[in-house]
């Protein structure tokens, strides 16, 4: 390792910046800049200067052999700070390429960089194509997996295309344009004399007049470029806590899935898939976890290990999901209820009213039977452990059926019930558990007669409900039209009122000029 590279080592482990220590050494920061890229080498004084400033010897600061230890120890270990300096260093470097650019080359940055963005906008395209073969991929999944799987793909697609994107962007900026122009910046005038000197004497140090220094300013600069650093790495760290407490939550979650799968495994129920995904899962998170933590409590992170880890859980969650698929595919669905679950039938028979209405048609099934001529027969279906239904008739017309909770739900049947299906890789629709049917049995002419009732009564209520609508935008439109009318005369009173202080700033300044003029 070269001296420059070990200042800048040196520097960068104590936070300083090539302008601080500049500030420091009473010397520009195109010097400093020019020590590490080894373009020049400094004076024996300023080495001292140093080595008093970074609280070493010569030899740490020169010999190349300590550095590189103290480097190896730190290698692929950063903390949030460290971030946080090197966006602000890149931030701060750009702004002062821009400050020292002319308008010229402003323009030519501009339009090269947008060249740039879109050239990587037209690499959407083939990830796009991407995706939806994917997308087509994933379709022939059930749709259970499907419809959790398509949006998690398109997510994770469109994310690391944005952030490769960002980051070929960034590199592309700072290789094309930072790095370059901090070299080939203009030189200062006192850095002019000092180069001609080093031509003529050929010598390799460089000497550097002491200039003074609007020190009080720039003391002040770096206060608040510290000041503005704390505050953004306090709202950083603010809304990183937020992003945890779901993460967190969703710990908790997979834990406990993970609980019940073990769990399930005892019993003889064996989802391998499913297990493997949920441990990759936790895994997964638990590692995020700890990285936010890091960050919230500026810890280092072994961004090896990180990466190692999540390249490891992606696979286990893939090789989880395939198997899960399998299992799956080879299981059996049925849009029904267990058989040995009992269904409660509840019939009744009443006199047929001509003006019978149904409030609901949801779950009602007529059943024509000629043999009913004045009465009707109400046949409601149910499962009576899970759920109680029943019918009334509210104002004498209006037929209705309402359900309710029982007084005991028997989970302990049902846990049974579903562990057995699990084992069997069957899945029922315990869903229908809370649903009922109603079978109206009667006559054509009296079923009829309840249809035609239902559906004017329900033309009734959209008409009235059209008529409502109607009369709430009138009242809207009206309220709008009152609303504009006070804003203009709220405009009116503004203008009459800074009117009014005119006339009266007036009134002062003529009072004034007769109080004057009688003085005189």
């Amino acid at each position: 390792m070269k001296f420059g590279e070990n200042l800048q080592a040196i520097r960068k482990e104590h936070k300083l910046s090539q302008e601080q220590l500049a500030e420091k050494l009473y010397v520009s920061r195109q010097a400093v800049s020019k020590w590490e890229s080894g373009q020049s080498y400094p004076e024996m004084d300023k080495i001292i200067s140093m080595c008093k400033i970074f609280n070493c010897s010569i030899d740490e600061l020169v010999n190349e052999a300590n550095i590189s230890n103290k480097e190896s120890n730190k290698k692929g270990k950063y903390n949030f700070n460290n971030y946080l300096e090197e966006v602000l260093n890149f931030v701060s470097q750009t702004i002062e390429m821009i400050m020292r650019m002319s308008f010229t080359e402003i323009i030519r940055c501009g339009f090269e960089l947008l060249a740039i963005a879109f050239i990587l906008f037209a690499f959407k395209i083939p990830v796009d194509y991407i995706g939806s073969l994917g997308n087509r991929l994933f379709s022939l999944l059930p749709n259970i997996l499907s419809s959790f799987i398509i949006p998690l793909w398109s997510f994770v697609l469109n994310l690391s295309y944005f952030i490769l994107a960002i980051i070929v962007f960034i590199h592309i900026f700072k290789t094309r344009y930072l790095d370059s122009y901090d070299v080939d910046e203009v030189v200062p005038e006192e850095e002019k004399v000092i180069e001609e000197v080093k031509e003529k004497k050929d010598v390799k140090s460089e000497k550097i007049p002491k200039v003074k220094k609007s020190k009080e300013k720039r003391s002040m600069t770096f206060a608040i470029s510290s000041l503005l650093s704390q505050i953004i790495s306090v709202l950083i760290r603010a809304l990183t806590v937020t992003i945890t407490i779901p993460f967190l939550m969703s710990l908790l979650m997979f834990t406990i899935f993970l609980v019940i799968s073990i769990g399930l495994l005892f019993k003889g129920i064996i989802y391998l898939g499913i297990l493997i995904a949920l441990i990759a899962a936790l895994v997964f998170n638990i590692v995020l976890v700890e990285t936010l933590f890091n960050i919230i409590f500026s810890r280092k992170t072994d961004l090896k290990k990180i990466f190692i880890t999540l390249l490891g859980t992606i696979i286990g969650l893939g090789v989880g999901i395939g198997i899960t698929t399998f299992d799956v595919a080879n299981s059996k669905i049925i849009n029904e209820v267990p058989e040995s679950i009992k269904l409660t039938t509840k019939v009744d028979e009443i006199k047929m009213n001509n003006e019978l209405v149904l409030n609901s048609w949801h779950n009602v099934n007529f059943i024509y039977d000629d043999s009913l001529k004045d009465n009707i027969k109400i046949e409601i279906k149910y499962y009576e452990n899970y759920i109680k239904a029943s019918y009334r008739i509210t104002g004498g017309n209006y037929f209705d059926v309402y359900k309710e909770e029982p007084n005991q739900i028997l989970f302990s049947d049902l846990y049974h019930l579903i562990i057995n299906d699990l084992k069997k890789k069957t899945f029922h629709n315990y869903n229908l558990l809370s649903e009922f049917t109603v079978n109206i049995h009667g006559s054509t002419k009296n079923i009829e007669k309840i249809k035609s009732n239902t559906q004017k009564y329900y033309n009734e209520l959209q008409i009235e409900e059209r008529n409502n609508q109607a009369e709430i935008d009138y009242y809207r439109s009206q309220l709008d039209t009152k609303n504009t009318k006070i804003y203009e005369l709220e405009s009116q009173l503004e203008l009459k009122e800074f009117e009014l202080q005119q006339s009266q700033s007036k009134i002062q300044e003529y009072k004034n000029k007769i109080n004057g003029l009688i003085t005189e």
